[in-house]
């Protein structure tokens, strides 16, 4: 050092909106931190603050959704989905769909699919309804379906979102 004052490390409090967080340490050339935002709190920017004034703004994102297919029971007449996303969805104007014939679900409105959360789609004379666990597959009349939908020697299924994309198919 010699002789001089060296202050290598130092601990400030951190502030998200002005609710304390913990604390940030800052070294010789950088400062670190790691903070969770608190829950609840509404997309778009906040300041995230340190005693004595220094400040910067973060841009908070809605977490994402991500359904996918996960199995297709051709014999027994059931389709898997699941949000392996951390942000529930609505699937209002979703589809899925049976390649072999062209059969479509609808989903219904106002279906949501929480995170972590599967539901089945069953079809055929076995196909029953308990949402939002299990939905059943209908006709366009909006009457249970009881004719089988998937090919049991292979039936690709794809997922569609409400513009029609595919956003996840099986196999």
């Amino acid at each position: 050092m010699n002789g001089g004052y060296d202050e290598s490390s130092r601990s400030f409090a951190l502030y998200f909106d002005g609710l304390h967080l913990g604390s940030i340490g800052c070294y010789v050339n950088y400062c670190q931190a790691r903070f969770v935002i608190p829950s609840g709190v509404t997309p778009g920017p906040h300041v995230v603050s340190v005693e004595g004034g220094s400040q910067i703004v973060v841009e908070v994102v809605t977490a994402a959704a991500r359904v996918v297919v996960l199995d297709v029971d051709l014999v027994g007449e059931v389709v898997t989905l699941a949000n392996q996303g951390s942000a529930s969805l609505d699937m209002t104007g979703w589809t899925l769909v049976s390649d072999v014939g062209s059969q479509v679900f609808q989903f219904p409105d106002g279906f949501v699919l929480a995170p972590d959360a599967t539901v089945l789609v069953t079809s055929g004379p076995d196909g029953y309804s308990e949402p939002p666990a299990v939905l059943q597959w209908l006709r366009a009349d909006g009457s249970p379906s009881r004719g089988y939908v998937w090919n049991n020697d292979g039936d690709p299924a794809y997922l569609r979102d409400g513009q029609g994309e595919v956003v996840s198919t099986f196999p």
